[in-house]
């Protein structure tokens, strides 16, 4: 399954590495084609996924996981980022 996760980080001066790898560590294919977002390419359900990142943000933050899937549409990302949508995306 294709999700695309978007963030809202609200505490400041908080490093949110933890975040970025436990996106990778739950998906098997990732890309993160704008500031707040990332799609994963994963085995698991959505509710996995959205538990799994909520274990390591605070809980002034907001997250939301949901299905990407066709059609969709976007402009001005990457060409890498492009590949990946129209790769996964189909």
């Amino acid at each position: 399954m294709v999700y695309q996760i978007n963030y809202d980080l609200r505490k400041p001066g908080r490093n949110y590495d933890e975040l970025f790898e436990k996106i990778q560590e739950v998906s098997y294919d990732n890309i993160n084609p704008l500031k707040s977002t990332w799609f994963i390419a994963s085995n698991s359900d959505a509710s996995t996924v959205r538990d799994e990142l909520m274990s390591v943000i605070d809980y002034s933050d907001a997250l939301i996981v949901n299905v990407a899937k066709a059609p969709s549409a976007w402009f001005g990302l990457s060409d890498d980022s492009t590949r990946w949508l129209q790769n996964y995306l189909k």
